[in-house]
């Protein structure tokens, strides 16, 4: 027998507001976190730093719905060794959880959103990792550039340099690449690049000398 198409329509609003249904929440649902936070390089506990709980409810279609932010409902911080441990109970407003952290100053973990997904009823174990940052002093010499400023970067930050100048940077430990860029003059869309991989040394602030032509840079999109 074939079904109609109205019968494929109605089986599919079933489907979607059954999923919805199943997003929200019972009040009272004990959900747990722990983990310890430590340094990349030296695997040596890292305190003081500030966790959150988020909640919120699931926006957009079927196909691509994403659990949006209202309110904080907790927060605390990692203990003296790292660690950190915390239990809640679910609110049946909040169709969904989050753990987010505070990055501290000077280090760098690559999880561009700080959160992850707290799944309901179970303990979530979630470890972090930071890499901290070195302060590299930069001693920059610019010939023949034909459109200043130029921009001048790492992953974590970056300057604008008018002329021959010393400043600091923060960089990654062991290799950073430094990231140099001019508008092309013509085509103002179009940026003019050059990068370097440069190995920083076990110290808190790493001194270099870089001559850059960039008047030879490529051109980039």
């Amino acid at each position: 027998m074939k079904l109609s198409e109205g019968f494929y329509s109605v089986l599919l609003l079933i489907v979607y507001f059954s999923t919805l249904s199943c997003e929200k929440k019972s009040d009272d649902i004990e959900t747990i976190i722990e983990g310890r936070a430590i340094d990349f390089r030296t695997s040596m506990p890292i305190a003081g730093i500030k966790i959150l709980i988020g909640a919120g409810n699931y926006q957009g279609s079927a196909g691509g719905r994403k659990l949006a932010m209202e309110t904080y409902i907790d927060s605390f911080y990692t203990d003296s060794n790292g660690d950190y441990k915390l239990s809640f109970k679910t609110q049946s407003k909040f169709a969904g959880y989050e753990m987010r952290y505070v990055l501290p100053q000077n280090y760098y973990d690559g999880n561009s959103s700080n959160s992850y997904q707290i799944n309901i009823g179970k303990t979530n174990t979630i470890n972090l990792s930071f890499q901290k940052m070195a302060f590299l002093k930069l001693s920059l010499n610019i010939i023949d550039n034909p459109n200043p400023p130029l921009n001048v970067g790492t992953l974590a930050s970056n300057a604008q340099v008018f002329a021959d100048s010393t400043f600091f940077l923060t960089a990654r430990y062991n290799s950073e690449t430094l990231h140099f860029s001019i508008q092309n003059k013509d085509t103002p869309s179009i940026y003019n690049v050059f990068d370097t991989t440069i190995s920083i040394a076990n110290e808190d602030t790493f001194y270099q000398t870089i001559v850059v032509y960039p008047s030879l840079f490529s051109k980039r999109k």
